[in-house]
């Protein structure tokens, strides 16, 4: 089993405004986590954070050139499309951030 994201904790948690005593509302909003407010101020996607390619092997593939119903072994290549090379570079720098934050808290 992975371990567990660690988000960071709340980013802005609040009293939640339509409160009203009653057990079955919640009395604190906890808002979007600090690991997603990191990733929503990462910088420009840098030069150097290199897009993931990876090559399928050995995937049968469709062979018209053979016949309607004839199949054939393949490699195939895989390149990150853009929005998930973003992503995953807004998600890299606000890990980066959590793990700066608890090496700063442990020297303290």
């Amino acid at each position: 089993m992975s371990n567990p994201i660690n988000d960071g904790g709340s980013a802005f948690p609040c009293i939640n405004p339509n409160y009203d005593g009653n057990w079955n509302k919640e009395t604190v909003i906890q808002g979007m986590t600090l690991r997603d407010w990191f990733a929503s101020h990462a910088p420009e996607l840098p030069n150097w954070f290199y897009r993931k390619e990876w090559i399928e092997y050995n995937v049968a593939v469709k062979a018209p050139e053979l016949g309607p119903t004839h199949m054939k072994w393949a490699n195939i290549n895989h390149t990150e499309s853009n929005i998930d090379h973003l992503a995953r570079w807004k998600y890299y720098y606000a890990d980066a951030m959590l793990a700066a934050r608890l090496k700063t808290e442990a020297k303290s």
